[in-house]
């Protein structure tokens, strides 16, 4: 989720801190603190419901509930959704979606919503992080623990399903 966020500043020409181009995940994962923590992480239909599984074109959310020690003020959320062979399907975070960064104190939960889910059948890995807005403090990741289950789909075959519809004259 971090290399995500960086490459996207990258697409988007922002410069990173010269510390967070020295930095690797794994360097970062050493800078891990506990200031912020994933209480649970659940994937809820269009009602709010918590589901195992949605079905494709359909609303569904990822819901990220958390807890801070300490008020913060510069935190992003990040979400990642890849395919069963691990290629990233998306990334984006709150940042990327102009939501805020400042103003965690205590226990709280981000809804990631997606407004037309379109994915086949399939098991989709998540990764779910939090982090400084220059991407040089990881406070919390999850990585494949929790997935978004696709089911029954009709009308088509494949990994996306596209608004489509036909006419014939």
């Amino acid at each position: 989720a971090v290399q995500a966020f960086r490459e996207s500043l990258r697409n988007r020409g922002i410069a990173l801190p010269e510390e967070a181009r020295r930095l690797t995940d794994a360097e970062l994962q050493w800078k891990h603190n506990r200031q912020l923590h994933f209480t649970s992480v659940r994937i809820l239909d269009g009602a709010g419901n918590a589901v195992t599984s949605v079905r494709p074109r359909e609303v569904c959310a990822v819901e990220v509930n958390y807890d801070t020690t300490e008020a913060l003020n510069d935190v992003v959320f990040a979400f990642h959704l890849s395919n069963s062979d691990g290629d990233m399907l998306m990334a984006t975070n709150t940042l990327m979606l102009g939501a805020r960064t400042d103003g965690f104190d205590g226990p709280g939960k981000v809804v990631f919503r997606i407004d037309h889910l379109g994915l086949g059948d399939g098991v989709y890995p998540l990764q779910i992080g939090a982090h400084s807005k220059d991407a040089t403090l990881l406070y919390d990741h999850r990585s494949e623990k929790d997935a978004i289950e696709v089911g029954g789909a009709d009308g088509f075959i494949g990994l996306v399903a596209l608004p489509i519809s036909v006419e014939i004259s």
